[in-house]
């Protein structure tokens, strides 16, 4: 089973709604680190203020990732390549192992992430 552009397209706008709506409370977060440490300055109102420049950070990464997921996904949309079905799943989808004759199951060299197949073998 290959990705259809519906469902690329969804993924895509996914992505962007999720990462819009980090960086709304993203800046929620900051505002209120700030109110934290304006309003409350002894020991325990700094832990808070830590705590939430923690969460901050957090959420600006899970948003650059939503960022960077879309991006892939795009990728995704705009290769060529898509299998459509039917057939041997394509050489990058996982690791080759070389057989005992001491010869590479392939001429690509280096690091290869594995993607799971299908269970109809479709891609």
């Amino acid at each position: 089973m290959t990705a259809s552009e519906p469902d690329l397209l969804r993924a895509g706008q996914w992505s962007a709604a999720l990462a819009a709506t980090l960086d709304e409370v993203t800046g929620q977060v900051e505002a209120l680190a700030r109110r934290l440490a304006d309003d409350w300055t002894d020991a325990r109102g700094q832990e808070w203020t830590e705590r939430m420049v923690l969460l901050r950070h957090a959420l600006v990464r899970d948003s650059d990732a939503a960022v960077e997921f879309g991006r892939a996904v795009q990728r995704v949309a705009d290769d060529d390549a898509l299998p459509t079905g039917g057939g041997a799943a394509p050489p990058s989808a996982g690791p080759q192992l070389g057989g005992t004759e001491a010869r590479r199951a392939g001429d690509r060299r280096g690091v290869t992430i594995p993607r799971w197949a299908d269970p109809d073998g479709a891609g």
